[in-house]
């Protein structure tokens, strides 16, 4: 059985103004990785203010998410809930065509569908 100890992790070193970065080939990944976690949290974020009828930081949350990355469907999707909910019929069919442009979703079609023609 082989110590903790004698794990050893490929490094890469790089010497910058006598201070030594140590950085994990995984990192990229590994930014990569928490940063969709909390684009997500803020999309789950965003769906629970929308539960509660609070709109403006339910939009505050999908705005911030879709600033950084104005592609991502589920932010887009919970987006179109709000404003169609607000009644502002005419933004709620825009993201909705957003979102199906990114990703075909029945749902979202049938609920493009159902919003009140303006």
């Amino acid at each position: 059985m082989s110590d903790a100890s004698s794990l050893k992790l490929p490094l890469q070193k790089r010497e910058t103004s006598s201070r030594i970065f140590v950085r994990m080939p995984c990192a990229p990944r590994l930014r990569a990785a928490r940063a969709d976690s909390v684009e997500q949290a803020q999309v789950d974020l965003a769906r629970i203010d929308t539960l509660a009828n609070r709109w403006d930081e339910a939009r505050y949350c999908v705005q911030a998410v879709l600033a950084e990355d104005p592609k991502n469907f589920e932010a887009l999707c919970v987006y179109a809930f709000v404003e169609a909910d607000l009644q502002d019929y005419r933004a709620a069919a825009a993201l909705c065509r957003r979102a199906l442009a990114i990703e075909d979703s029945p749902a979202i079609r049938l609920a493009l569908t159902k919003l009140p023609q303006q």
